[in-house]
């Protein structure tokens, strides 16, 4: 099974989260089924309470009321994903929002990887741009660095301020 991640779903941390949280859940319904059967009734049929984060790792993965076995499942998924994923840090001038943090990581999924997780930082050193690392890479879109490259032009840029 290879399980579908959510727009917010993007870092290891909440990965980890998520797997936690799925095998509590887990534990819970056994709970409740050993319950219902030592008092000889039914398991209760009450959704489980979970984070957002969770339910929406389970509505991409179209587990409405996914059963302890599916969710194992899952969970095994998740935790290969966990350890293999492509991870892709990102150094940025100024964290970017909901809105823009939402088509990065769409856009990362749908060019790179289905499945690849962002790590993004934050560093005002750069001006603005983006660096970009990977396990292999380093690519650097970054003002200073594009000004440092550039060191003969910046007198001439300065001298028409």
């Amino acid at each position: 099974m290879t399980p579908a991640l959510s727009a917010d779903i993007y870092t290891l941390d909440q990965l980890s989260v998520c797997i936690q949280e799925l095998r509590k859940l887990v534990g819970e319904q056994r709970d409740k089924a050993a319950q219902a059967h030592m008092n000889g009734a039914s398991a209760s049929t009450a959704a489980p309470s979970m984070t957002p984060l969770a339910a929406s790792l389970l509505h991409a993965n179209q587990l409405a009321d996914p059963t302890p076995k599916e969710l194992e499942e899952v969970i095994k998924a998740l935790e290969t994903l966990r350890l293999h994923a492509p991870v892709i840090h990102l150094t940025l001038a100024s964290l970017p929002g909901p809105k823009l943090l939402a088509k990065l990581v769409d856009w990362f999924r749908k060019e790179i990887h289905p499945q690849v997780l962002l790590t993004l930082v934050m560093d005002r050193t750069i001006g603005g741009g983006i660096i970009i690392r990977t396990h292999a890479s380093v690519h650097d879109f970054s003002f200073t660095s594009q000004l440092l490259r550039q060191k003969d032009r910046l007198t001439e840029i300065a001298a028409r301020v």
